[in-house]
């Protein structure tokens, strides 16, 4: 690769699948910086959850996964968790715990991944976190008491408090109103670049991808079909080919890229 990778997580030939089922082959990325939001797109079935499972060590992965040039794979789980920061699609049941509780224990569970982690008083921080995404009135919910979308933002709170090295969201904002869904990618936009993370998105709002993301990595069948900033990488010929609609790709007034479907293929 002919990019900077001294500081950013690489991913090359990497496989995966489930039992004897391949999903993803020898998929290589380019070179993810610190302070980049990555947004991964595709259709249903294209491999995004199981490649983020993955990346988290949630899966029988084969391939080098390198951050900071160190392979994340060679080092002890333990070690491993405490950076990387992963939110699944699929929330766990609901527990007896508060919301503020459950991001301070999250806190405390990520003691010595980084100076972040050890820096400044865990109660302060976690309410800081839920005020930034805009849940600071749920502090003191109990987890078993909220919605579906409350539930969602909770345990976003949970994966971006301790402000791990990298941070894999799966669908954040699958389950939230429009409000919830810019407050949300904004917070983690802004968390990335100031604290020099590496985050990858699964997504399937295009238009909401573009808005927020640094670059867009396009799945299809287990490999990359795509790869750029927004507007280099979604134009009408990839929706044509990869989600099988006849759209237009448009710049609003705003310079928002706008995804209009005229039909499907």
């Amino acid at each position: 690769m002919d990019q900077d990778i001294s500081s950013g997580l690489v991913v090359e030939g990497v496989s995966l699948g489930y039992g004897r089922t391949p999903i993803i082959r020898d998929l290589t990325l380019p070179a993810l910086r610190r302070g980049t939001l990555t947004a991964l797109i595709g259709p249903n079935g294209a491999g995004k959850s199981t490649l983020l499972r993955g990346l988290a060590g949630l899966g029988n992965l084969t391939g080098s996964v390198r951050l900071d040039g160190e392979e994340l794979h060679r080092l002890p789980r333990a070690e491993r968790a405490m950076l990387l920061g992963f939110m699944p699609q699929s929330l766990p049941p609901p527990i007896s715990l508060s919301v503020l509780e459950s991001v301070v224990g999250s806190l405390r569970a990520g003691t010595g991944a980084s100076s972040h982690s050890r820096a400044g008083d865990p109660v302060r921080r976690a309410y800081a976190t839920l005020a930034d995404i805009g849940i600071a009135e749920l502090a003191n919910r109990e987890l078993s008491a909220l919605s579906g979308g409350q539930r969602q933002l909770a345990s976003l709170a949970q994966a971006v408090a301790r402000r791990p090295a990298v941070l894999m969201l799966d669908e954040p904002t699958s389950a939230l109103d429009l409000r919830h869904q810019t407050v949300v990618m904004r917070e983690v936009a802004r968390l990335t670049r100031e604290h020099g993370l590496v985050t990858i998105v699964v997504m399937h709002d295009i238009a909401l991808a573009a808005r927020h993301a640094d670059q867009i990595a396009v799945l299809r069948g287990g490999a990359l079909r795509a790869f750029g900033i927004p507007r280099e990488a979604i134009t009408a010929r990839l929706l044509a080919d990869v989600y099988d609609i006849d759209a237009r790709v448009e710049t609003c007034s705003r310079g928002s890229l706008q995804i209009i479907v005229d039909h499907a293929l």
